[in-house]
């Protein structure tokens, strides 16, 4: 029962250090690509966060 607690723990845990890290790095980027490239900061973020978040979801990775 506490390994079922422990996993019901660690679960949302990740999904949420896997978020705020996504959105670190795409705000890291979108924002050097509009202080170098002049490119639209939130377009840019949108799309950054969106790629690398699912990411994760891509069965390719996971093969080797």
């Amino acid at each position: 029962m506490d390994k079922i607690k422990e996993i019901a723990l660690v679960i949302p845990l990740f999904i949420l250090f896997y978020f705020v890290l996504c959105l670190v790095v795409a705000v890291v980027i979108s924002l050097s690509r509009f202080l170098l490239t002049r490119e639209p900061f939130l377009e840019n973020l949108k799309e950054w966060f969106l790629t690398l978040f699912l990411e994760i979801l891509n069965p390719f990775n996971y093969l080797f």
